[in-house]
C-alpha cells in the first residue's frame, strides 16, 4: 500500500513572535492543496517562551510537538523529527517559512516522479530572491561553498537551503547516520546522498524576505567549517554507506 501522507518537519528555535502564524499559514496551505498530512514541530531548547506558546495554543491531531529541554542544534532537531516522521514524503523547513509555498509542491512532484532528494537551491537561474542579504553574508556563503566542493562534495551547491525532501524511507536511512548536530548537517546529508548514488533533484526557490534565522554569522561560520572536516574524515571511513 502506497504512503501518501506527507511528513513535514519544523525545527524553530527562539521565534515566539511568528511561529504560531506561520504554522497556520503552512497547515492552510496544504490543507487547500489536499494534502493528507502530518506538521513536527521541534523546538530545540528556545528561551523566549516559544514553547509555551505552541504548547497553549492546543494545535489539533495534525499536529506533532516535540521539545529539547537544551539547545541541541538544528541538525538533532531535524533528525528527532524526521525520527518521529510516518510520512510517504518527508520535508523539512525553516520556522520562517523564507520560500513561497508552492516550492513544496515542486519538491513533492519531484520526489512523486522517482528523485530520492529533491532540495531548494537558491543559486538556480529560476530562483528568486525579494530581500537581498548583506555583502558579508555572500562572501561568507561562497566561501563556505568553496570548502564543501574541495572537502566534502562532488558536486558542490547551495547546501544551506532551508527546504529539503525525501522519499520516506531514505530519509530514515541519512538521518540514521547523520551526526552533525549544528548547521553543517545538511553538507552531511548531502554527503550521504552523493556517497550512496542516490537522485537529487535541485528546486528553484523565490525567497520570500522573512529572515528569522539564528545564525551567529561568524561563530557558526567557522564551527560549519569544523563540521566540513568532521565529514570529510568520515566519508573516508566508508561509514555514510548504506
Amino acid at each position: 500500500m502506497i504512503n501518501s501522507k506527507l511528513s513535514v518537519v519544523i525545527p524553530v528555535y527562539n521565534y515566539r513572535e511568528r511561529i504560531i502564524a506561520n504554522l497556520e499559514t503552512l497547515a492552510m496551505f496544504l490543507r487547500d492543496q489536499g494534502f493528507e498530512f502530518e506538521i513536527i514541530i521541534v523546538d530545540d531548547g528556545s528561551v523566549d517562551g516559544t514553547a509555551k506558546q505552541i504548547e497553549a495554543t492546543g494545535f489539533g491531531s495534525e499536529f506533532i510537538f516535540i521539545k529539547f529541554k537544551k539547545n541541541q542544534g538544528k541538525g538533532a532537531a531535524v533528525k528527532a523529527g524526521i525520527a518521529k516522521a510516518c510520512g510517504g514524503k518527508i520535508i523539512f523547513v525553516d520556522a520562517d517559512l523564507p520560500y513561497k509555498l508552492d516550492a513544496i509542491l515542486r519538491v513533492h512532484e519531484s520526489l512523486s516522479k522517482g528523485s530520492d532528494l529533491a532540495i531548494g537551491d537558491r543559486t538556480l537561474p529560476q530562483s528568486r530572491a525579494r530581500f537581498k542579504s548583506g555583502f558579508v553574508r555572500k562572501i561568507m556563503s561562497n566561501i563556505f561553498i568553496y570548502f564543501v566542493r574541495r572537502l566534502v562534495l562532488n558536486d558542490a551547491c547551495d547546501t544551506q537551503c532551508g527546504l529539503k525532501g525525501f522519499n520516506g524511507d531514505v530519509a530514515k536511512k541519512i538521518f540514521n547516520l547523520v551526526s552533525i548536530s549544528g548547521f553543517g548537517f545538511d553538507a552531511e546529508v548531502l554527503a550521504i546522498a552523493e556517497e550512496n548514488n542516490l537522485r537529487v533533484e535541485h528546486i528553484p526557490v523565490e525567497f520570500t524576505g522573512r529572515d528569522g534565522t539564528t545564525v551567529c554569522l561568524w561563530r557558526d561560520s567557522l564551527q560549519m567549517l569544523k563540521d566540513l572536516l568532521t565529514i570529510r574524515k568520515l566519508k573516508r571511513t566508508g561509514v555514510y554507506k548504506f
